[in-house]
């Protein structure tokens, strides 16, 4: 690759004008690029400090109520809190199924979903399917 770094946007795979991206990604040696943090790390230690979020220092392999409390931001709303108790970072659900367990209207949820994404404590995926952010 010309001694150099390259990153690369995946594309659907069923385009044609993402076919250049993929193939890079998957056998020339590009790397990944799903979202900014994955840029960030790449950059000099002392540049991406700066911008990325510190490390926490909760132990995940802690079972527990506590462990859960302690991972569960304290400022939500309650529509907010309503949504994160309902998400886990092992399996997406998807936004129907989040609207039928919450009891929230949909104005309500799409609000809380954003909200949660905008602080980087949840993820969409594909299909409009939601899981919590590791």
């Amino acid at each position: 690759m010309q001694n150099r770094e390259v990153w690369a946007v995946p594309g659907n795979i069923t385009s044609r004008n993402s076919f250049g991206t993929n193939y890079l990604i998957k056998g020339a040696g590009a790397k990944l690029v799903q979202q900014w943090q994955d840029i960030a790390t790449e950059l000099p230690p002392d540049i991406a400090a700066r911008l990325l979020p510190p490390p926490t220092k909760v132990k995940p392999e802690e079972p527990g109520v506590l462990t859960q409390m302690l991972l569960t931001p304290h400022d939500l709303t309650p529509q907010e809190r309503a949504v994160w108790e309902l998400l886990s970072a092992e399996e997406a659900a998807h936004i129907d199924a989040l609207a039928e367990a919450s009891k929230l209207s949909i104005p309500e949820l799409t609000g809380a979903l954003l909200a949660l994404e905008i602080r980087e404590l949840i993820r969409q995926l594909p299909g409009k399917c939601f899981v919590r952010k590791l």
